[in-house]
């Protein structure tokens, strides 16, 4: 293998044309304007993202972008502090509220694809398949869900990647100048300072993969890859730098407090009462069924490999190297006390690098073209029928975003499917784009139908009345974190006790579920309703409703409203 290093080495190495870039950039934008509305609204909301909104503009009040903290101002080390700096970014650049504290996620999602993109060019040799490697990050459905919230796991899947684009260089590639150095433990050092110890997995892995080959080439290659490859000082302590320096501030500044915060999140609380069994199958499934439906393409390689590509030299050993990683993900989390699919995020990248090079096309051999032809209609074709029928049934009983969902998948499949017959080359990139439809359809059309949110209602009330403190009485976790976003920072907002409505009848301001309204007698409070979200409604039970013609009348019977209870003796409004 010819070892290239320095900084010629590592940034010039166009081997084709540039279509496929121009491809990537249509296709990004396409992320970014489907990603934007989702964004934007609470009906897509994860309870963990209160900590990072509630810390971020806690940052704004108290001007301490050092210490993290909870929303009643008690510090909070249970990530460091990259996360919360990126939302205090967003707050910054397009003022407080939700679609700026997620709008830098979308973006970095962005940047992980088009990272993903090169390191696929530079292991295959081939911009086509390196734009397969992005369609199938693109239209994976974890990284799809994830880019889409304000959570560290996209920032330390952005640090892992990076970290990974050099490592898989110097080590599968043998470009060893200081630019794969630096993105191998700068990436490291953003993934420690983004989300702790997960940031560390790609140097462990970098260790175990070489300790294998080394035991494994030892009778057959008589240079075998050797732990110095690993070694450069500048980079190492350039990365250290940038994942530790603010464990040492917090540590200084705050010393066991810190400890114990950083620690039990890290480590302690997570393994008591394990879930392995649990864990196990659901993080391997969710790993490699997120990559559906080309794994059904792997599966057709294996019984017929004409048309298909065979893979040597650095392709071939990517394989292993994904898989390697993945492995070693699942066996970090797995022995966890809790269960989240979007811990299996940093597998992503390389098997994405992987996959591609095993169902990259031969130009316009029938072989492939036919094959992804064929699953797209396997795809499109029961999508479109379920739209036209959620088309028509939508718009005889009056729910518009159902009924324009159903145009977007039915046109979509139509204008997709003529530009993979217009040259076959691009049949992936139009299966890969109709599955980022569905899932923007999903996230815009569907699931708005059924998922409502209370809050910018909630909020409009509260801005209307100058209120500036109120109280929360509800069972929905997140809702007071949710109010403060969605009203900039300038409500002070407090959560009472849990279904305890009378612990509030002192204040001035109240929020208050249906259930509650009868501890707030008339005669002591004005009541205005200020809200309603749907209760136990879910995308099968509105279909059965649909198909009935009564879904709106099921909708109806669902909601749940909020009401704003204001004692009559207010004379000023804090």
């Amino acid at each position: 293998m010819e070892t290239l290093s320095g900084t010629t080495a590592f940034l010039a190495d166009r081997r084709d044309s540039a279509w496929p870039e121009r491809i990537l950039a249509v296709l990004l934008a396409l992320y970014i304007l489907g990603g934007i509305p989702a964004a934007s609204t609470f009906c897509k909301y994860h309870l963990d993202e209160a900590y990072y909104t509630d810390a971020a503009l806690q940052m704004r009040i108290t001007g301490d972008y050092l210490t993290p903290r909870w929303d009643d101002g008690r510090p909070r080390f249970h990530k460091p502090i990259y996360t919360y700096w990126l939302v205090a970014a967003g707050f910054a650049a397009g003022g407080p509220g939700l679609l700026s504290a997620r709008l830098p996620f979308l973006f970095l999602g962005a940047s992980i694809v088009w990272l993903v993109f090169v390191l696929a060019r530079r292991v295959h040799g081939c911009g086509r398949t390196a734009l397969l490697a992005a369609v199938f990050l693109l239209s994976n459905l974890l990284f799809m869900d994830a880019a889409g919230h304000a959570l560290p796991d996209m920032l330390l899947l952005a640090g892992i990647a990076v970290s990974q684009f050099g490592f898989v260089h110097a080590i599968l590639l043998g470009r060893r100048g200081w630019p794969e150095y630096l993105c191998a433990y700068g990436g490291m050092g953003l993934a420690i300072g983004s989300k702790g110890l997960s940031g560390l997995l790609p140097l462990l892995h970098a260790v175990v993969y070489i300790a294998w080959m080394r035991r494994r080439s030892r009778q057959t290659d008589p240079t075998p890859p050797v732990f110095r490859m690993l070694w450069h000082g500048p980079a190492i302590v350039a990365g250290a730098v940038l994942g530790l320096w603010w464990f040492a501030f917090a540590y200084a500044r705050h010393g066991n407090e810190f400890l114990s915060g950083f620690w039990g999140d890290q480590f302690a609380n997570k393994v008591a009462n394990s879930r392995w069994l649990v864990n196990l199958p659901t993080y391997a499934l969710f790993t490699f069924g997120s990559f559906f439906p080309w794994l059904a393409l792997l599966l057709s390689r294996l019984r017929k490999s004409d048309g298909w590509k065979p893979l040597t030299g650095p392709g071939r050993a990517c394989i292993g190297y994904a898989l390697g990683f993945a492995a070693l993900t699942m066996l970090v989390y797995v022995p966890g006390n809790i269960t989240y699919e979007r811990y299996m995020l940093p597998a992503l990248p390389l098997l994405a690098v992987a996959l591609a090079g095993l169902l990259a096309p031969q130009g316009d051999a029938p072989g492939p073209a036919k094959s992804y032809a064929a699953l797209f209609a396997v795809i499109a074709i029961p999508a479109v029928v379920l739209a036209a029928v959620l088309l028509v049934l939508a718009r005889r009983q009056e729910l518009p975003l159902l009924t324009s969902g159903g145009w977007l998948v039915a046109s979509g499949a139509v204008a997709l499917w003529l530009v993979g017959r217009w040259r076959t080359s691009l049949a992936p990139v139009a299966l890969g784009a109709f599955l980022m439809l569905l899932t923007f359809v999903y996230e815009n059309r569907v699931r708005p139908t059924y998922r409502t949110s209370p809050v910018p209602a909630m909020a409009e009330a509260l801005e209307a009345r100058g209120v500036r403190q109120v109280q929360v009485v509800t069972w929905n976790k997140g809702l007071d974190s949710q109010l403060r976003v969605a009203t900039g920072g300038t409500l002070e907002v407090s959560e009472g006790p849990v279904g305890d409505a009378r612990a509030h009848t002192g204040k001035r301001f109240t929020i208050l579920p249906e259930a509650c309204k009868e501890q707030f007698p008339a005669e002591d409070f004005e009541q205005v309703r200020v809200g309603w979200r749907y209760e136990r409604v879910n995308p099968r039970n509105l279909f059965a409703a649909l198909m009935e013609g009564r879904a709106r009348p099921y909708l109806e019977e669902r909601r749940e409203y909020f009401w704003l209870a204001e004692r009559r003796d207010r004379r000023t409004a804090p």
